[in-house]
């Protein structure tokens, strides 16, 4: 049994996060059974419970549960970009988080994803060969500008951080990079069996 973790910013990554677990794994286990090997998918879109805790003590559980799940996972991580940076947890969060898995971090005015990524991919710790960067361009046409907001970076301030992430690893994992391009039409996203072909290939090759 071999546990892949999902990492992404969440509300503009539905599309994807669906086509893995509904397509892309299913068809990689159906092809990958005649040689022993099951892929399951560490996805926490659903959620982690935190009613009964406080804002600070909610946001810590998010990102231990978070960051357990990629040590179960370790070293098999798919990390998808679009052009969102994601969630912004207190500074302090982030460095208890950081301090607890011994993650070394130059800034911790960071975002989940990429406290995930600091993680598995640049601590040195695991075989970063296993893991695979999926690099989104949106083609948003004609969608109107409340629905962009779903899809868009959040600030300039994000945009800043979120193009800094990318060029680090360009420049360490230019091999393990993909690109694939979605696009709106008339009420439509298309183009996304490029993404599922790209991945499946990836895994199929990873796992067998």
């Amino acid at each position: 049994m071999k546990k892949l973790f999902v990492s992404s910013t969440f509300k503009d990554m539905q599309l994807e996060r669906d086509a893995l677990q509904k397509h892309i794994i299913p068809d990689l286990n159906m092809r990958l059974i005649d040689y022993g090997t099951k892929i399951t998918q560490t996805d926490l879109r659903w959620g982690i419970s935190t009613s009964e805790m406080s804002a600070d003590q909610g946001e810590q559980k998010v990102l231990n549960v978070c960051l357990e799940e990629i040590s179960k996972a370790r070293p098999y991580m798919v990390v998808m970009i679009g052009d969102r940076y994601g969630w912004e947890p207190s500074t302090a969060i982030i460095e208890m988080a950081a301090k607890g898995r011994d993650i070394s971090l130059k800034n911790t005015n960071i975002s989940v994803t990429q406290l995930e990524i600091e993680y598995i991919a640049f601590t040195g710790k695991w075989d970063e060969s296993r893991i695979f960067f999926y690099f989104r361009d949106f083609d948003y046409g004609d969608m109107s500008p409340e629905k962009r907001r779903t899809y868009e970076c959040e600030s300039s301030e994000a945009r800043r951080k979120l193009d800094e992430l990318k060029e680090r690893i360009e420049k360490r994992f230019p091999s393990q990079i993909r690109r694939y391009t979605l696009r709106y039409e008339r009420g439509e996203i298309l183009g996304i069996e490029q993404f599922e072909g790209l991945v499946t290939d990836d895994l199929y090759n990873l796992f067998l």
